[in-house]
């Protein structure tokens, strides 16, 4: 029998807006049910965003292996996505709206916010606080992003040159010099997490400006009309048959979700960025006799266009007590051993982070020949929840220091 995986019902800030929650659980890209997008389709909705890997969404979907390509040509390609694309995570970021900046750098810390995590036996909320923090990448890291999948798809773009050709023909012939160059796969994103929750503008300032003060996730509304104009303008373009201009146009779309480049009209324009094991070891000053962390499986938050892995960050009283029952970070051997090289985040011996993102833009391009449709899929990223005891009170918070030097703003674009 398969797998039941439950959902229940989150909450989003944006009124319409769909959060479903999988407890304890990062469910994976090779483990979502399609007939899971119903559920946060409404009426106004244009388009369906599945759950699409990386390595897969330059073909048909549903994939039909066997369609184009040869056996072992796909059986490589599944191996590449067991092994999956691999980034540390070093620094990490808590994003904000400069007012709210302001009066954390005044407060000398983070106050963390309620959010809905799971359901008791009873079917009750059971809720707690946290202070929601992101990776923060660099463009050395967009860069391996796109290798490592460019490596994985080029054997396709050999093979459709092969069929193309037949005879051999000199294929510099087929190539159109007036080819249009890249526009980019970029956009906005509409679902949000609560990483970035302050942004919302009914948002109540009396409870310390602060991203993590409200329950629930920012979804703002992606212009799926621009990037329609956008997948139109490509469509224009008929691919050659193969050549490095083509795979660059396949890998452009790969480490273009905000995961990897955050835009200010989304997250508030502000972040404050820290190294992830110096941030570890401010939050564990915290913790009177108890210095130990643990590193847990919060759950799975599913949005229209979106999904967040949330990773739990608490003392070991509170791993042993209210969060006992999920289960921890595995370390890369674990993840080998135990789980068939799954989990979408490890961390080892020595406090190392590793992301295996599945799914890391929303704009699909795909090989020539192939539907036009789903035209957007969903992207994925991770988020680290630090829990913030309820006996430090309401006013109490998460204190870090030197918050003006680890203070940025993004660019506003136009």
């Amino acid at each position: 029998m398969a797998d039941q995986i439950p959902w229940l019902d989150g909450r989003a800030k944006v009124g319409k807006s769909v959060e479903k929650i999988c407890p304890k659980r990062h469910i994976t890209q090779d483990q979502w049910q399609s007939e899971w997008n119903k559920t946060f389709l409404n009426a106004s909705s244009e388009h369906c965003y599945d759950f699409i890997s990386d390595y897969e969404c330059i073909f048909d979907h549903p994939v039909e292996s066997s369609k184009y390509f040869c056996r072992e040509l796909w059986d490589n390609l599944q191996a590449a996505k067991q092994q999956g694309t691999r980034i540390s995570i070093v620094n990490i970021a808590h994003f904000t709206k400069r007012s709210f900046a302001n009066e954390i750098k005044e407060s000398g810390g983070f106050r963390g916010g309620m959010k809905k995590i799971n359901e008791d036996a009873k079917g009750r909320n059971v809720k707690a606080k946290f202070s929601w923090w992101s990776p923060i990448f660099g463009e050395d890291d967009i860069k391996l992003v796109r290798d490592t999948l460019g490596a994985a798809i080029q054997p396709f773009l050999a093979e459709l040159s092969d069929q193309f050709y037949g005879d051999g023909s000199d294929q510099a012939d087929e190539i159109d010099s007036d080819q249009d160059t890249e526009k980019g796969a970029d956009q906005d994103n509409e679902e949000g997490s609560d990483q970035n929750d302050e942004i919302d503008s009914d948002q109540d300032t009396d409870k310390g400006g602060d991203q993590d003060n409200e329950e629930g996730s920012d979804q703002y509304d992606e212009i799926d009309q621009e990037l329609s104009c956008e997948q139109n303008d490509e469509k224009d373009d008929d691919y050659p048959p193969v050549d490095d201009e083509v795979l660059t146009k396949l890998q452009k779309q790969f480490a273009s979700s905000d995961a990897f480049k955050p835009k200010a009209q989304r997250y508030g324009g502000f972040y404050f960025q820290y190294d992830i094991h110096d941030l570890c070891d401010f939050y564990r000053f915290h913790f009177d006799g108890d210095h130990e962390l643990q590193f847990k499986i919060l759950g799975t938050f599913s949005y229209k266009k979106e999904v967040m892995h949330a990773v739990l960050i608490c003392s070991q009283e509170y791993g042993n007590s209210l969060f006992n029952e999920y289960p921890p970070v595995l370390t890369p051997e674990e993840d080998v051993v135990t789980n068939n090289n799954e989990a979408v985040v490890t961390r080892d011996n020595n406090g190392n982070w590793v992301w295996k993102p599945q799914a890391t833009g929303t704009v699909i391009r795909r090989l020539r020949d192939q539907d036009e449709y789903p035209m957007y899929r969903r992207w994925q990223h991770v988020a680290f929840a630090f829990h913030i005891p309820e006996e430090w009170g309401n006013d109490a918070f998460m204190s870090v220091p030197d918050l003006h030097r680890n203070l940025y703003y993004l660019i506003l674009e136009n």
